[in-house]
């Protein structure tokens, strides 16, 4: 029997809120008819037509009987492609039972995809007898998601041109570390730098925190709603730098950075794995702890400083390049040619 159908999570009613989603559901789409995947499993005709089902941050909402529903679906011969976006989870990052629901994910999964060659270090940290079912895929880039507007909004916002820009970009939530951001650039000494936070808060009471610590703080700009697909480039095209404070014991890969690529601008990010991997285009830090991570970060922002905005649009341009090619649809949807023969 010849099976046509692969399960996906999470599958996005419009699946527009998410645009990796949308942009890895069209690439599986133009090969194989794409079906939900939700935690009850398929109906009976599904699971006769399923060759793999695709689970990305599924670790988040494995219990016995979903693992058990999983084991079932691999000994009947259906792929477990299991994509390993984080090496903790963002919701429940300490807890020993979801260090058990990661070693789950790897021992039901029949193949684990990794965005970033780094990952297999942290891979290997949660069961190191997997490591032959892994698959480099690159993260698709966002390039056909946003379109070049040729507009930005410095100077609706007041910015001068030599003012140098710095935004964080995304859905705001604590374990993006905003609020460290926020307290590290309201220590630097400087007028001519510029701090813009763009995204929907994950709720009214985070919002309103992140507002109180600007404390209406000129330098910083707060824009704290939902982005929409067309609006998104506007935002890039405004800043000369992203900024991503990403606590790295919980992160890996960074869709944000590959849409600041995408849109030609560099990052500052801590070296997270999908970092180490694009390093000659961001501007890495370490640090061991909190206060070291603060100094860090006030750091390479001094740095971009110095570099000046000139020097950060040539650098964006060729991060943009470089996603252009290595991480476009045909060599993603190559790789996942590669992984389903």
């Amino acid at each position: 029997m010849n099976k046509n159908n692969i399960a996906f999570y999470p599958y996005l009613i419009g699946h527009t809120e998410n645009a990796y989603v949308s942009n890895m559901i069209d690439i599986w789409k133009s090969k194989y008819k794409v079906i939900p995947y939700e935690k009850e499993g398929l109906n009976i005709k599904d699971f006769k037509n399923c060759k793999a089902i695709v689970l990305n941050w599924f670790e988040d909402r494995l219990d016995l009987k979903s693992w058990v529903l999983l084991l079932f679906y691999r000994l009947s011969r259906i792929k477990i492609i299991w994509v390993f976006h984080n090496n903790k989870s963002h919701i429940n990052d300490d807890s020993w039972i979801m260090t058990v629901k990661m070693i789950g994910m790897t021992l039901v999964s029949s193949d684990i995809i990794l965005h970033s060659n780094h990952s297999k270090k942290y891979l290997s940290e949660i069961n190191p007898y997997v490591m032959k079912k892994t698959k480099f895929v690159p993260h698709i880039n966002y390039c056909a998601n946003y379109i070049d507007t040729q507009k930005d909004y410095r100077q609706s916002l007041g910015f001068k041109n030599n003012d140098i820009v710095f935004m964080f970009f995304g859905f705001l939530k604590a374990y993006k570390n905003v609020e460290l951001l926020i307290q590290a650039f309201k220590e630097i000494a400087s007028q001519n730098i510029k701090l813009l936070i763009v995204g929907e808060a994950s709720d009214n009471s985070y919002a309103k925190n992140i507002r109180k610590l600007c404390n209406g703080n000129p330098n910083i700009i707060l824009h704290t709603k939902y982005v929409n697909y067309v609006d998104v480039y506007t935002y890039f095209n405004t800043c000369d730098v992203l900024v991503l404070p990403y606590y790295k014991n919980l992160s890996l890969n960074s869709g944000a950075m590959i849409a600041a690529f995408s849109c030609g601008k560099p990052v500052i990010i801590p070296d997270i794995a999908m970092a180490k991997d694009m390093s000659k285009f961001c501007f890495i830090y370490s640090y061991e702890n909190e206060k070291a991570h603060k100094v860090a970060l006030k750091r390479e922002i001094k740095n971009v400083c110095k570099l000046g905005r000139k020097k950060c649009h040539i650098l964006g341009r060729k991060a943009q390049k470089f996603v252009q090619i290595k991480n476009s649809r045909e060599v993603v949807s190559k790789e996942i040619d590669i992984l389903m023969s």
